[in-house]
């Protein structure tokens, strides 16, 4: 019985969680406060253990990045084309043509002006 409730902690879910910020949860909130504040746009990669608390880091980016607004996943895309268009579709727009590159292009005239994490 124990065990089962011990389990539970480490399941990749989110409902009922309670978030505490451990001293790992501190600075990478403040790195990337930083790089927000002070970097380029680029990738930055979330990785850890499982059960280190990355799923619950991503769903608080809202919490302390009120400015920002918070595109967040939960399956992946097998094509990038799927990625674009979702992104389009999530700021309301239209698809204005269907070549990858054209809507490249579109994703980033409606994204670039706009503080976005996704």
């Amino acid at each position: 019985m124990e065990y089962a409730k011990l389990a539970k902690i480490f399941e990749d879910r989110l409902d009922g969680v309670e978030y505490y910020e451990t001293r790992g949860n501190l600075w990478l909130k403040n790195e990337l406060l930083y790089i927000l504040d002070n970097e380029t746009r680029q990738l930055i990669f979330l990785i850890g253990v499982p059960g280190s608390g990355k799923s619950i880091f991503l769903q608080r980016l809202h919490h302390f990045l009120p400015d920002y607004e918070v595109v967040k996943y939960d399956t992946p895309f097998f094509e990038p084309v799927d990625f674009v268009r979702s992104l389009i579709q999530r700021a309301g727009a239209g698809i204005e043509n269907f070549s990858l590159e054209e809507m490249i292009s579109q994703a980033v005239k409606i994204y670039q002006n706009r503080p976005t994490l996704i």
